[in-house]
């Protein structure tokens, strides 16, 4: 993160020389951690996971230092590992709930019930997308237009 701009260098590298998929790796989407090619649907969940990722990382506008064992070992894990961590945040609304009450920063917490409405498009039935539905990134956009409307939201 860097002026409010999230940037990735995943490509900055060719794919032989790091022997990974391509991406950072708490960003990447479920798939691309299993070995699957990225994918437009990939990229739509990388969004959700950079978004899950500022909650838990950032205080406003600065990022904190804080470590959080749960998410810090996602950059040192194997993808498939990592494929089930991120798994286990997704699939149950109950237990999503109790990872944001717990992990999101007191600034980003009124955002809950927003992410996890993105949430619930993003990973239906509590399980990653394999197919595109081309109405995602309007239902996306319209969660988000609501978050920003929200006076808790906007501390207000």
């Amino acid at each position: 993160m860097w002026n409010g701009m999230l940037i990735d260098f995943g490509d900055a590298l060719r794919l032989s020389e790091v022997g990974y998929g391509r991406g950072t790796r708490p960003y990447k989407g479920i798939g691309v951690d299993l070995g699957g090619p990225n994918s437009f649907i990939n990229d739509v969940e990388s969004f959700f996971w950079a978004l899950f990722w500022i909650c838990i990382y950032r205080e406003g506008p600065v990022i904190s230092n804080r470590i959080v064992i749960p998410f810090d070992e996602w950059y040192y894990l194997d993808g498939p590992e990592v494929a089930v961590r991120k798994r286990d945040v997704v699939r149950d609304e109950v237990e999503f709930l109790r990872i944001a009450e717990k992990y999101f920063n007191a600034y980003h917490r009124p955002l809950t019930p927003w992410v996890n409405k993105l949430r619930q498009i993003v990973f239906p039935n509590g399980e990653p997308r394999t197919e595109l539905d081309p109405s995602i990134c309007d239902a996306m956009a319209e969660i988000l237009k609501e978050a920003e409307s929200d006076k808790l939201v906007r501390n207000e």
